[in-house]
């Protein structure tokens, strides 16, 4: 529809490109229409009133990305191996190089250093 050398979108067309975006990827959320829709998400946003109003005139449930939920990783209890620690830890399960918790790998950094290799998983070795 055109008024006054203006395009108007219709709710329907706005309503057709979002399911459009949910046939190709399979879910629908504002970070994968913003990537792959023809429209911007806050014109939707401003027609129906809210992104998940958008959504429910669709018929869709707008939802996270699939790919982006966490896998499930598998721990097992396991004796600490820290200094003076005689308690069990939840280890990841495919790791066999996880032997010491958290708690007892801050215990033995003996500097600012180490305490930040440690938070990015190295293990202090003879502290």
């Amino acid at each position: 529809m055109w008024n006054k050398g203006l395009h108007l979108l219709t709710n329907e067309a706005m309503i057709a490109d979002l399911r459009a975006v949910h046939a190709e990827l399979g879910y629908i959320n504002q970070d994968a229409y913003r990537d792959r829709g023809q429209y911007a998400s806050c014109t939707l946003k401003k027609r129906f009133g809210s992104w998940l109003d958008a959504c429910a005139a669709a018929g869709l449930e707008s939802r996270s990305d699939p790919r982006r939920h966490a896998q499930q990783i598998e721990r097992e209890p396991r004796r600490c191996l820290g200094a003076g620690a005689d308690h069990l830890f939840q280890a990841i399960k495919a790791d066999p190089s996880h032997r010491i918790c958290d708690a007892c790998k801050r215990r033995t950094a003996p500097d600012a250093w180490d305490r930040i290799a440690v938070a990015d998983g190295w293990e202090v070795v003879g502290a």
